[in-house]
């Protein structure tokens, strides 16, 4: 994102200093009005005007103004307070005469002349250039004002009752229109607006680059806060004919997406479909289903680099709640597998009454390297078609996947709470730690397996998966028999992994080799408050950049906020390797 304005930026730095906490009981203090017609901010009655001399003395004369510049974002009113107005850098005494109603772009201004205060309105669909209008001193000495627009952000409130020209003054009425208008890497921000999926339920393909917002995550820009984040503006594709749903998704990914802040109702396939593209953030949506025509909650077909699928909430998919997989067509189809490099993390989501997994991964093929970060998830009732569990891994044919499985609760699936499978002559190494895995229909809550008939290696780094209530329960195959093929370190799990078939040798913590990803753990155990070093969406706590491990320690140990987040030494090292800006 850009930087935030010229002259508001100590002003906003001292307001968030002051507002500040390092927790998630933080936060306070109302956001900038976006409202139509909003008059002009002016300071409490009783302080004087900024810039102006105390009554009684006329001004001094000849004082020669500043010029100003501003960095903002296209369809969107800037709202500047006297305090980082027109005359916060003129000289004191300094009074506007007059200022221009009308930009060089053919937006519109409202000057508080007496304050310095102004509203600015960009023209609909302005952006990437600057934008300028004048203002005087007694005197007629003039200065420029700059407003350097950059990408736009597109508006939808389905009960708008304006002239829907898109902007936040006077918003679309359908996603239809915002899809039209929108190029690639612009916003689309949708209001709750009517609370359902009016003029929003014929689904939406994204370009790329594009950011998807929905009211449940309300809206910054440049760091400040334009819409509160609640309630979620609902989308569907509801309105798609039976016969002419093919394959269409409530939201269809291009590459570099982000879609947040939504109630998505799949009446038809997917709620979200990536097929393809790299660098996706999907993150605090709710999804529900149409059971006999449903699919995945989200799918993710050969997806490429970072992308993160986090604080999801996905009920009765009918078929798995998260999917990622690198060997089928869009249609569901076995196709051959498309190599692919990708770090993938699925964190925070709460995923229930899946008739398939609540997670499924099935990676293939020669050149796959996938490392996988699957923490903090809650996964009940998985499988209820039968057969199928919450975390099912698949490593096939020649592919590499690296899985870090921490933090997870699973409960009641009807195949094993987690399962994972090297066939082939792939390659699967998993840490496996802190879960709480239970009620499972399976043999045991924990399996992982060599498949018989290839040369597959697992190296398996098992830990403290201790379940409050009833023990899990482990198991490990080595079904090919074949000697060094499976690696083991065990340690402080409710009960020793029941050995089966070939030799399994034992090895010490580490030996796997797993590097922690402190990115990952940043966004599973952090980012639901916090921001730091581009990484997490949280608003409430401060910028945690450059963040030292004793810091962070610090306050996991003392803030009560924090108790339920439980971080190993080596993991808070990576968190703070991760939040330290590269220089």
């Amino acid at each position: 994102m850009p930087t935030t304005f010229k002259k508001w930026s100590i002003a906003v730095i001292l307001l968030v200093s002051l507002a500040a906490l390092f927790s998630c009981g933080g936060g306070g203090g109302d956001p900038v009005p976006v409202a139509a017609g909003g008059d002009p901010i002016v300071p409490p009655a009783g302080n004087p005007p900024a810039g102006n001399p105390p009554a009684g003395n006329p001004p001094p004369a000849n004082l020669v103004p500043a010029n100003d510049t501003f960095n903002w974002t296209g369809n969107t009113r800037l709202t500047v307070l006297a305090a980082a107005g027109l005359l916060a850098n003129d000289q004191a005494g300094a009074v506007i005469a007059s200022a221009d109603t009308a930009t060089s772009q053919g937006g519109a201004v409202n000057v508080n002349l007496a304050t310095g205060a102004f509203t600015y309105d960009p023209p609909p669909g302005l952006q990437n250039v600057a934008d300028t209008f004048t203002y005087r001193l007694t005197g007629n000495l003039q200065a420029t004002v700059t407003v350097n627009l950059t990408e736009r952000i597109w508006y939808v409130r389905n009960n708008d009752t304006g002239t829907n020209r898109g902007n936040d003054q006077a918003p679309f009425i359908t996603l239809a229109q915002a899809q039209n208008a929108s190029d690639a890497n612009d916003t689309i921000f949708v209001f709750a607006g009517d609370l359902a999926a009016t003029g929003q339920n014929a689904g939406i393909t994204l370009k790329p680059g594009q950011r998807l917002l929905g009211e449940g995550v309300g809206l910054l820009v440049n760091g400040v806060p334009l819409v509160d984040p609640v309630p979620n503006a609902v989308i569907s594709n509801a309105g798609l004919a039976p016969g002419a749903a093919g394959n269409i998704p409530v939201v269809m990914l291009a590459t570099g997406n982000e879609v947040a802040g939504f109630s998505i109702q799949a009446a038809f396939n997917e709620a979200i479909l990536a097929p393809g593209g790299t660098g996706h953030n999907l993150h605090d949506n709710t999804i529900t289903f149409n059971p006999a025509n449903g699919r995945e909650g989200i799918r993710l077909l050969a997806v490429t680099g970072n992308n993160f699928v986090t604080a999801n909430t996905i009920t009765g998919s009918p078929r798995s709640g998260i999917k990622l997989v690198n060997n089928e067509d869009q249609a569901g189809n076995p196709v051959a597998a498309v190599p692919v490099a990708a770090t993938v993390t699925m964190s925070r989501n709460n995923v229930s009454s899946s008739a398939q997994d609540g997670i499924t991964v099935s990676l293939d093929g020669a050149g796959t390297d996938v490392t996988l970060q699957i923490m903090t998830n809650t996964l009940t009732t998985s499988g209820t078609a039968g057969g199928n569990g919450g975390i099912d891994i698949g490593s096939l044919g020649a592919a590499k996947v690296t899985a870090v499985i921490s933090r997870n609760t699973v409960t009641a699936s009807t195949a094993q709470a987690i399962d994972l499978t090297a066939a082939g002559a792939s390659i699967l190494a998993a840490l496996v730690a802190n879960n709480a895995l239970s009620g499972s229909g399976g043999a045991t809550d924990f399996r992982n397996a060599i498949a018989a008939g290839g040369t597959a290696t697992s190296c398996l780094e098992l830990t403290s998966n201790v379940n409050a209530t009833v023990n899990s329960t482990f198991r490990v195959d080595n079904n090919p028999g074949l000697a060094g093929a499976f690696r083991l370190f065990e340690l402080g799990n409710d009960t020793l992994a029941l050995r089966l078939a070939g030799p399994i040798t034992n090895i010490v913590q580490g030996g796997c080799t797993i590097a922690l990803n402190g990115a990952a753990l940043f966004e599973a155990n952090c980012s639901r408050c916090h921001k730091g070093n581009g990484l997490g969406q949280g608003n409430v706590g401060p910028d945690l950049t450059s963040a030292t491990a004793l810091m962070i320690t610090f306050q996991l140990t003392n803030n009560p906020t924090m108790n339920d987040i439980k971080l190993t030494p080596a993991e808070i090292q990576a968190i703070a390797a991760a939040l330290l800006p590269t220089p």
